[in-house]
């Protein structure tokens, strides 16, 4: 179960971090 929960946390923080990065890059291209 811990590792199960783990795993979503995981994905979760990845999908936070691509749409950081994401957003970084628009707003690059927007300056």
């Amino acid at each position: 179960m811990a590792m199960e929960e783990s795993k979503e946390n995981d994905k979760d923080n990845e999908n936070k971090l691509v749409n950081y990065v994401i957003l970084a890059i628009i707003s690059d291209d927007n300056r």
